[in-house]
């Protein structure tokens, strides 16, 4: 337990979030992809492991907010004391749509697709879940994805020779991607006399109360679909991100899938089970 003159915030970012780390300025600023249709925002706080305040955001609300700040300040003010935000070693790991799984070069974004941000302005950053078995695949080959997996989960067998129709057309349709995170997170640790602030606008107006030291504190960014992706058609996350960038003609837009594969007889499955599609796209790099 933490004792009366010290806690540790964990801000985790879940979704569709481009993530904009300045490591000369020492700050970050999480883009929120607003054109994305369905999509809404949950803000979470959890206090010792409890929830003390969840409250959710339209999109229409979250442009309105923007942009949304979370700082420490000392004593009373409601002023950054500076920014110190680094990253991990490990923050490499996170998706980078620029690298060389993708567009192999720096990418300007079109105006009107990230109409609302998070800035942060302290924390160390890192990854947190690492995806293991995520497939790069073209848009064009989801309606014969969708196809193939109208009764659900498929056989590992029928998965490779999908793969392999799909390459013999397109070489480039379907590629394995590295290991990778699929959302990231910054801690932070807060001494006496300092306060964790979450304000909107620039004048810095809060949206809820000041987190102080003594307890332990999770703070949850959810932006994500308001139904569960739970089918192929749903798995458009990463393409949201694709399209809302200066693509060359002619450029691919990109899905990233991981196939629910059906458990072989002695019961071991080969791929994560959990879910069908990755929705966010975090970028390591501003």
């Amino acid at each position: 337990m933490p004792g009366p003159d010290k806690t540790t915030v964990e801000t985790r970012l879940e979704g569709l979030f481009l993530l904009l780390f300045n490591k000369e300025r020492k700050s970050c600023e999480a883009k929120i992809h607003t054109a994305a249709k369905g999509h809404r925002m949950i803000i979470t706080i959890k206090e010792n492991g409890i929830v003390r305040d969840e409250t959710r955001f339209s999109q229409k609300k979250l442009l309105s907010l923007h942009p949304i700040s979370i700082f420490v300040s000392e004593g009373e003010n409601k002023k950054p004391t500076g920014s110190s935000v680094t990253a991990k070693p490990r923050f490499k790991k996170i998706l980078d749509l620029e690298g060389k799984e993708f567009y192999n070069r720096p990418l300007d974004i079109r105006p009107g697709f990230y109409g609302a941000s998070i800035n942060l302005n302290n924390g160390v950053l890192e990854e947190t879940e690492i995806v293991n078995c995520a497939f790069r695949v073209k848009e064009t080959l989801f309606a014969a994805l969708k196809k193939l997996m109208r009764s659900g989960p498929i056989t590992e067998a029928e998965w490779e020779a999908f793969k392999k129709r799909a390459l013999k057309e397109d070489p480039d349709s379907i590629k394995p991607l590295a290991p990778f995170a699929s959302d990231a997170k910054a801690t932070v640790s807060l001494k006496k006399g300092q306060k964790l602030w979450i304000t909107s606008g620039k004048k810095r107006v809060p949206l809820f109360d000041p987190i102080e030291p003594g307890k332990n504190y999770e703070i949850i960014f959810d932006y994500t679909d308001t139904k569960k992706p739970s089918s192929i058609r749903d798995c458009l996350g990463f393409a949201n991100h694709c399209e809302a960038m200066r693509r060359k003609k002619g450029e691919p837009v990109y899905c990233i899938f991981y196939p629910e594969i059906k458990p072989d007889p002695d019961g071991t499955v080969t791929s994560t089970p959990s879910g069908l599609c990755l929705s966010a796209r975090i970028d390591p790099e501003g």
